[in-house]
């Protein structure tokens, strides 16, 4: 896979054990509201922070950036309700969860081996797997690299970029509402994460401020706006006028609660580990082209991916879903969890039915 390629899609931003004191290295007084309680797995050589609800056909929920496992406590109700199995995982360097040192211990190969390792640890063999932003990327690539562990694909966001190479790339209209490169560069910045790890409940109060980030405010910005190349510092020091917010304060709350205690290091480590997964891809055996049912479901205010629903999935995903999602923003599950779940469920219900439903 080419780098740049892997920046357009993701510039956006072995056994079950009880907790212990090693697990998140001490962060297990995060534990998040509204969550069910968290299991603690070893997985791929580190502690995995997850959560369970329901029971049945195993839906695998992939949080972005800056998100949690708890950015899906909407859908882990709904989704049990609907007679399905939800999990979702705090992802290395989140949470609960464990958070190397080295950068490439965050590469989205070895995200995905924690996911089967977690899977093994559950006795899960296969998932269907929900991903938004960055973990959009991360079930995306299950396929890619684990066929045999997939059900199902469900991406928010950004569309799969994980075109056959053999498949020409197909010629969308230019979107410049947001310096994807720039975003990349100024994010992985020690000044950066420093600033973040002292102003993390004003970043959520920022870029969960209504209608801030939608791409129709955007396109009203100068070129050289912070918001449009995402410098979080800039935009956080610029303060916000009459805000409201699309997230509940005490959602904020618990968000700036987490990251303050664990730092944004282990998240921004993704970004700079990069040219690492661009490297691990080539070592890596591929499997091209989506053999499973897949959802993809576009938020159209989204800045980051303004490129719509016609971008040529339908080359190698044979079952292919697309729906527009209107009003909509990035952060897709706090902003319209209502009208996600209905998404969701009814694809769910309509490939996956449960049994006597």
């Amino acid at each position: 896979m080419k780098r740049r390629n892997f920046i357009k899609t993701t510039a956006a931003f072995s056994a079950s054990i009880a907790m212990t004191s090693r697990a998140g290295s001490g962060r297990s007084n995060l534990n998040a509201p509204g969550m069910p309680t968290p299991k603690f797995v070893y997985s791929n050589g580190i502690d995995l922070a997850v959560y369970q609800s329901g029971k049945g056909l195993p839906v695998i929920f992939c949080h972005g950036f800056p998100e949690l496992a708890f950015t899906w406590r909407k859908q882990l109700s709904a989704i049990e309700q609907a007679g399905y199995q939800a999990i979702a995982p705090d992802l290395r360097g989140y949470g609960l969860s464990s958070a190397p040192k080295s950068i490439k211990d965050y590469t989205v190969a070895t995200i995905c081996d924690d996911l089967v390792g977690m899977m093994d640890a559950l006795n899960i063999e296969k998932a269907i797997f929900c991903g938004h932003d960055w973990g959009g990327f991360i079930a995306d690539t299950m396929p890619l690299l684990y066929p045999e562990r997939c059900l199902g694909i469900i991406g928010i966001g950004a569309h799969n970029n994980q075109r056959p190479p053999n498949l020409e790339w197909p010629k969308l209209a230019a979107n410049d509402l947001l310096d994807k490169e720039a975003f990349n560069q100024h994010i992985q910045k020690a000044s950066t994460e420093a600033f973040l790890d002292l102003n993390s409940k004003a970043l959520f109060q920022r870029i969960f401020q209504k209608g801030y980030l939608s791409a129709s405010n955007l396109a009203k910005l100068n070129k050289d706006a912070p918001e449009r190349s995402f410098n979080l510092v800039e935009m956080i020091k610029n303060e916000p006028i009459a805000p409201s917010y699309f997230a509940p304060q005490a959602a904020i709350d618990y968000y700036a609660k987490v990251f303050s205690k664990t730092g944004f290091a282990g998240a921004i480590n993704w970004y700079r580990a990069i040219p690492a997964s661009v490297a691990e891809f080539a070592e890596r055996k591929l499997h091209w082209g989506v053999q499973v049912p897949y959802l993809y479901i576009w938020p159209n205010q989204d800045p980051i991916n303004q490129d719509g629903l016609e971008v040529g999935m339908e080359d190698y995903i044979a079952d292919l879903e697309k729906v527009e999602l209107k009003g909509c923003g990035h952060f897709v599950p706090e902003e319209q969890p209502e009208a996600l779940n209905k998404l969701i469920i009814s694809w769910l219900q309509r490939k996956f039915p449960v049994a006597n439903s």
